[in-house]
Order: structure tokens, then C-alpha cells, then sequence
């Protein structure tokens, strides 16, 4: 499969597709993240998480973020589905569930975390 087919994929895709270093800083934010958050693509990238974190929920998330760059292990499995509240730009707090996939570097290190993320605050 041609590089060009994947990205338009990602960057097209009806779900949030989010790419976060082992610091938490996001590199790569699709179109839907754009749409559903309200931050544009140049906005997010090379920023933090906490750009849709709520604030009280913030040190609950880098706690367990931390423990899992560090240890390599998380008490979800790759198939749960989790759900949790969001901010938009516009200080909405929304709904979401999604999925993380962990990607390991030559070292065995986690180097990257793939978050797909669904909206669910409508029905």
C-alpha cells in the first residue's frame, strides 16, 4: 500500500486519530480532532494533551501516563474501550471513548501512543 493511501486514510477518518510521544505531546491531530475540538491541526501539534484534558482530571491523567511510559504496562488491554470527559477550544465538555495502542522503539521503550477516540456526547 502506497505511504499516500495511509495518511489520506488517517487524516480522513470519520473517528479522531491522535499520535502522542512518550511525553505527551501530540504529533500528529486529524481532521476530526480538528472538527470535534475546535483546535486546528497547527494548534495542536507539538503541544500538550492538557489541550483537552479537564483541568480536575489533569494529574489523575499524567500520573498514569507517567507509570505507563515508565513501566511499559497498563492495566487496559489494547481492546478496551475507555470513557472519559474532554474540553473543546470553546470550553465544552464532551463525551468520548477511545483506544490506545502503544508503539515500542528499537530500545523496547514506549516511543508513541495512537489514541483513536469516538464522540459521544450526541446520541
Amino acid at each position: 500500500m502506497e505511504k499516500r493511501v495511509l495518511e489520506e486514510f488517517l487524516e480522513e477518518a470519520p473517528d479522531i486519530i491522535l499520535t502522542v510521544d512518550r511525553h505527551g505531546v501530540i504529533i500528529y491531530w486529524n481532521k476530526s480532532a480538528e472538527e470535534i475540538f475546535g483546535f486546528t491541526k497547527k494548534e495542536a501539534e507539538g503541544g500538550s494533551l492538557d489541550i483537552i484534558i479537564p483541568e480536575k482530571l489533569q494529574q489523575r491523567h499524567w500520573e498514569g501516563f507517567n507509570k505507563v511510559m515508565e513501566t511499559g504496562k497498563s492495566k487496559y488491554s489494547k481492546r478496551d474501550m475507555l470513557s472519559v470527559p474532554a474540553m473543546t477550544k470553546s470550553g465544552e465538555k464532551i463525551f468520548i471513548e477511545f483506544t490506545i495502542t502503544m508503539v515500542k522503539g528499537s530500545s523496547g521503550d514506549i516511543e508513541y501512543c495512537f489514541a483513536v477516540i469516538r464522540e459521544k456526547s450526541k446520541k
